[in-house]
C-alpha cells in the first residue's frame, strides 16, 4: 500500500510505486532479470477508490498491525520486512496460498515465456 497525503502527488504514483516494488522484489529474493522484466511491462495505471467492505476492512487490519509494530525496536521497523510480513497473511482471494509465493510462479512462468 502506498500512501499519498496530496492529490497532486498522484501523478508521481507510478515511479513511487516502482521504486519500491524494485526494492521489495530483491528484498524477497527475486531474480534481477524478472524483476526488470515485470518493472519494464508496469507503464499503465489505476487509481481508483473501493468501497468493498473486506478490501477495506483487511486494509485497515494491515495499517494496524503495521503501525503497531513499526514503532518497535525490531525487524518491522525496515519497510520491505512489513511488506513481506503482510505478504504472508492475506490467503483468502487466491486460494490460501502466500501472495508472493503466487506472483514469482506467475512471474517466472511469463518470464520463460517470452
Amino acid at each position: 500500500m502506498l500512501y499519498l497525503s496530496r492529490t497532486k502527488q498522484a501523478n508521481k504514483l507510478l515511479a513511487i510505486f516502482k521504486k519500491n516494488l524494485e526494492a521489495y522484489m530483491a528484498f524477497e529474493g527475486i531474480p534481477q532479470e524478472w524483476a526488470q522484466y515485470y518493472l519494464d511491462q508496469c507503464n499503465d495505471r489505476l487509481i481508483t477508490k473501493t468501497d468493498s467492505r473486506s478490501v477495506i476492512g483487511s486494509m485497515n487490519e494491515i495499517i494496524f498491525v503495521m503501525k503497531a509494530l513499526e514503532g518497535n525496536d525490531n525487524d518491522f521497523r525496515d519497510e520491505n520486512a512489513r511488506h513481506k510480513f503482510n505478504n504472508r497473511g492475506i490467503y483468502k482471494p487466491i486460494d490460501y496460498h502466500e501472495p508472493i509465493k503466487v506472483f514469482v510462479k506467475e512471474l517466472q512462468m511469463r518470464f520463460e515465456a517470452r
